[in-house]
């Protein structure tokens, strides 16, 4: 990524970290569309100072008109700020889809022994546990991979500059030469290397460490969407990760308890008049399913087209909270004198993380 401004390196605060906790929300203004897999994690350097707040900087940067890209987090030694649903094509490394960009705060430049030093190994070992988190999200190898690896389509983590020798579709180098990948790999892993300083304690008062649940819903077979009405498909296929905070599915992405939801879906409709106009879009529903909100996108179902064989296909993505009493479904309105489906291929996904 560019350069963005910083202010001088300040002494390292013993101050918690948000390990394990909720995340700060940023999210980037440059993004593509949705991303249903992972084949690699690539991990960049942001050419700014490595120092408390620095995330955050980088984060309000990627809202800027100027920023060329975007990632899905950015890391300092104190906090990981969330820019990007992990569903959400990042700008980050081309070719981006099916990929997951995490900046560390590093200069790219200086002295190799700056990564050993008390603020870098601090964002290192938040990088680390963040990494191992959404490759288990994800079911991506916890590996390192090499360019030819990167080239052949091999799933594990790697670096902007692997990417950039494998596709050149961008001249990028980061993390550096000087990155230190056998550690940092090590501590992705959860081994504790001879030479790495043991982790700060976490304080009583942080919450208990828990990991997002991800619930999918899809379509054993295609629907009939009657036409006039604002519908909610009733799924009837469930994938689910999860540790019990989401029942058997149904209409709704419904948890238990509260959470923040990256909510994600695909809708094929087919059967319209070529050219016709359906509202698609992520709702909000209390239990008895009054509607609270349209969540996505901007207050108003989404507008597409049929194309020229009468078939319409949205993505639709969302950072919502929902909980035991609020929950979130897909809604499909069309007036079409035809018998509407809304095909198989069709999925709603939740990606759910709890908050306190």
């Amino acid at each position: 990524m560019r350069a963005v401004n910083g202010q001088a390196r300040r002494p390292t605060s013993r101050r918690q970290t948000n390990v394990g906790g909720p995340l700060k929300d940023i999210r980037a203004a440059k993004h593509g569309g949705t991303q249903n897999s992972v084949t690699r994690i690539v991990i960049h350097g942001t050419v700014s100072p490595c120092q408390r707040g620095g995330a955050v900087n980088v984060a309000h940067y990627f809202q800027t008109p100027g920023a060329g890209g975007s990632a899905h987090y950015v890391v300092d030694p104190g906090e990981v700020v969330r820019c990007l649903a992990e569903t959400t094509v990042a700008y980050h490394a081309p070719p981006n889809t099916g990929t997951i960009g995490v900046e560390l705060c590093d200069p790219q430049k200086g002295a190799a022994s700056r990564w050993g030093d008390d603020d870098h190994e601090a964002m290192l070992r938040l990088a680390a546990d963040l990494v191992r988190r959404i490759a288990q999200r994800w079911d991506v190898p916890l590996r390192r991979l090499t360019v030819a690896d990167v080239k052949a389509g091999k799933r594990g983590i790697c670096g902007h500059v692997d990417v950039s020798k494998a596709f050149h579709q961008s001249d990028h180098t980061d993390p550096g030469d000087a990155f230190p990948w056998g550690h940092f790999m090590a501590l992705v892993c959860g081994e504790t290397p001879k030479a790495a300083k043991p982790a700060p304690t976490p304080a009583k008062s942080e919450p208990e460490e828990t990991m997002p649940e991800i619930v999918s819903l899809g379509l054993e077979d295609h629907i009939v969407v009657p036409a006039g009405v604002d519908y909610q498909p009733w799924w009837t296929a469930e994938w689910k990760d999860t540790a019990g905070w989401h029942p058997a599915g149904g209409q709704s992405i419904a948890p238990t308890v509260d959470v923040w939801a990256d909510l994600t879906a695909h809708v094929t409709l087919t059967g319209l008049v070529p050219g016709e106009a359906v509202r698609v879009g992520l709702t909000r529903h209390l239990a008895d399913g009054t509607v609270v909100d349209i969540a996505w996108p901007n207050g108003q179902l989404s507008v597409v087209h049929a194309d020229a064989d009468g078939r319409a296909e949205v993505d639709l993505n969302g950072h919502v909270k929902l909980s035991a009493t609020t929950r979130g479904r897909v809604t499909v309105r069309h007036d079409s004198v035809n018998e509407v489906t809304l095909d198989q291929s069709s999925l709603f996904k939740g990606i759910l993380h709890r908050y306190q």
